[in-house]
């Protein structure tokens, strides 16, 4: 097997991440957190550009809609969020 080289690594100092989702054009990654945020990161840059929401649980669950552009979160505190990252 060849090596694995890493690119970036990027550390939101907010508990462990579960399924990252890309935004539909690939140039930005939604990142739930276990503090109840939502990270945006820039792919060009290897920044956080925005940071969405706050729920008072984990986030568990994230998903981009590709026609609307807008982000929805699900919550260990059993709530939905419905982002604009505009």
């Amino acid at each position: 097997m060849s090596n694995i080289t890493e690119l970036h690594q990027v550390d939101l100092h907010s508990g462990h991440i579960t399924s990252p989702r890309w935004s539909p054009d690939g140039g930005f990654l939604a990142i739930p957190t276990q503090s109840g945020s939502i990270a945006i990161l820039d792919i060009e840059t290897m920044q956080v550009v925005q940071t969405l929401g706050h729920h008072s649980g984990e986030v568990t669950a994230v998903g981009w809609d590709y026609k609307a552009g807008v982000i929805m979160t699900g919550s260990l505190d059993l709530s939905v969020g419905l982002w604009d990252p505009k």
